[in-house]
């Protein structure tokens, strides 16, 4: 099962909450996202369906190896994209924003030569961001939405509200 840009955002939030928390539940990812339990509880069931986390007897959310794998892939593109778009003078907040977009698109081999290229050019590893992502992606899906919905009622836009996974 291939996860989607949403259950990529989940899984990125989950290792964010372990590495501050050490346990996460439910209900620790949907107030850090700001969706309802009800959203989390069937991206929760989709993740787990797809072998991308674990959840024990009094409902800790862990992560599998794979899942891991996925969110610790997703935040390390985050954070570089967000360094170099702060470095080249975008805002933070519009760096973090749009780190939130393209960590999704990019391919591993473009993703691999980007990094080598800035790390072999004097850019340092990025500096944790950490503490000032925790609504950056999900206000820019929130914008996303809100312009494809005015699209949508204009006329302008074909409906392409998607679910978490295929």
């Amino acid at each position: 099962m291939k996860v989607k840009e949403s259950g990529e955002d989940y899984l990125e939030r989950i290792l964010m909450l372990q590495d501050k928390r050490g346990t996460v539940r439910s209900i620790d990812v949907a107030a850090e996202m700001n969706v309802s339990k009800a959203s989390v509880s069937v991206a929760m069931k989709n993740l787990r369906k797809g072998g991308y986390i674990l959840m024990d007897a009094k409902h800790e959310i862990s992560l599998t190896p794979e899942g891991r794998k996925l969110a610790e892939t997703v935040y390390e593109r985050h954070l570089l994209f967000s360094e170099i778009l702060s470095r080249i003078g975008v805002s933070r907040e519009t760096a973090l924003q749009d780190a939130c977009r393209m960590e999704h698109v990019i391919s591993g081999e473009s993703f691999e030569a980007l990094k080598r290229y800035f790390l072999e050019n004097g850019m340092s590893p990025p500096s944790d961001f950490s503490e000032n992502t925790e609504t950056s992606c999900e206000e820019a899906r929130e914008e996303e939405n809100l312009f494809l919905e005015k699209e949508m009622e204009s006329g302008g836009g074909e409906d392409v509200a998607g679910k978490a996974f295929d």
